[in-house]
């Protein structure tokens, strides 16, 4: 009895201790194989998309981003009226353009100090301020639908550019025509090299809880397929049909504890 509760002991010892590595194998053996087959599936979109497009496409998602920044930068600059010393709080009342994580509105303003965010706005159009560059574009299959990787730079207050990653989703009609652009992720670390975006692209490819936020109008569910598999943009609930012409990442939860009652939801409509 004795020997056979130290095998026991020694057995749950080697369990707990092997079972942190067994996890890492399964993750490292995961990602090998979703490699694989995002290459694969990779590969077969790619002979629907030619150089030419990709580079047209890449271009258009840029200026997007920036006129998005622009647009309500303008709107703030109209609103905020005579207040030369520019300490109110920029109001944005344009019913068209709604920025429910703030994410761009957090890009109109600036920091007098690195540490002290400022509701100063921006002295010139952000569009002379950042720059914005596409890195990488996941397509659907018909090439109407994408997830593509943003790297933003600008110049911090040490006189040194920085560079900002962010993951957006396109959405068009057809392939001649421009996408229309919905921030999905946002890295706030700031860089000097593109290698957070590198790190996001990684992240959204082969971790399922990147694709999702609290302001969703679906819950959270396990077992989301992943940006590197080829069944993402047929299965993710992102992709699914709101209504006859929108798709879910096109609406947002007001307050998200509310769930997703139909006067708890509105309608992302930025311009670009």
């Amino acid at each position: 009895m004795k020997k056979l509760l130290i095998i026991l002991f020694v057995l749950s010892v080697l369990f707990f201790l092997l079972l942190p590595i067994s996890g890492y194998v399964v993750m490292i053996v995961n990602r090998i194989i979703g490699e694989r087959a995002y290459s694969q599936h990779q590969r077969l979109i790619d002979m629907n998309i030619d150089t030419e497009m990709r580079a047209r496409d890449k271009l258009q998602i840029s200026e997007s981003f920036i006129l998005n920044i622009d647009t309500l930068w303008a709107q703030a600059k109209n609103n905020q009226g005579e207040n030369q010393m520019g300490h109110a709080e920029p109001s944005i009342t344009d019913a068209s353009l709604y920025d429910p994580t703030e994410i761009y509105l957090h890009m109109i303003k600036y920091k007098l100090h690195d540490s002290i965010p400022s509701t100063k706005l921006l002295p010139i159009s952000p569009k002379e301020f950042y720059s914005a560059s596409t890195d990488t574009i996941i397509y659907s299959t018909d090439g109407t639908l994408c997830w593509a990787f943003i790297a933003l730079s600008h110049r911090n207050n040490n006189g040194v550019d920085s560079i900002w990653a962010f993951s957006v989703i396109g959405k068009r009609s057809d392939t001649m025509q421009p996408f229309k652009i919905y921030i999905r992720d946002f890295e706030p670390r700031s860089s000097t090299t593109n290698s957070c975006v590198s790190d996001m692209i990684f992240d959204n490819l082969f971790t399922d809880q990147y694709s999702y936020h609290e302001n969703d109008i679906h819950p959270q569910k396990d077992n989301w397929p992943t940006l590197s598999e080829p069944s993402f943009f047929s299965r993710h609930p992102l992709f699914k049909k709101y209504d006859d012409s929108t798709y879910h990442f096109e609406w947002y939860k007001i307050d998200p504890l509310k769930g997703s009652r139909k006067e708890n939801i509105r309608r992302y409509k930025y311009p670009y």
